[in-house]
């Protein structure tokens, strides 16, 4: 079992983490999840698992979330990051309560230099 073995499990489980906190609600399937799940890619599942995260209505759980697929985006250095944290700005910018729009701004602003390779 090689690295990427191990790198795939770890978006697997981000997804299933955020469809699991989504409860018993049923999560919707689209035209481009049913594309990705005919062909998977790391960066397809990290967006389907942003998207399932923007559809948690608990805001502070949604928070926590979203940092955990914007800190795995960043760390796998998907080509999809960028992307993930401009629809992730939005999903902060429409949280009321201020504390928690700033926590996720942060993720959203390390997830960008992740993006850039700013920290480099």
């Amino acid at each position: 079992m090689g690295l990427r073995f191990f790198i795939d499990l770890a978006v697997a489980a981000l997804f299933l983490s955020a469809a699991a906190a989504l409860g018993a609600r049923e999560v919707r399937v689209d035209p481009a999840w049913r594309a990705c799940m005919e062909a998977p890619t790391r960066g397809c599942v990290a967006m389907r698992a942003l998207a399932l995260t923007r559809a948690i209505d608990d805001a502070p759980l949604r928070g926590k979330m979203l940092g955990r697929v914007l800190d795995t985006a960043g760390a796998l250095r998907l080509a999809e990051t960028a992307a993930m944290a401009h629809a992730a700005e939005a999903i902060a910018m429409a949280t009321a309560d201020d504390e928690l729009r700033d926590g996720m701004l942060v993720d959203v602003v390390t997830a960008y230099a992740s993006a850039h390779d700013f920290a480099a």
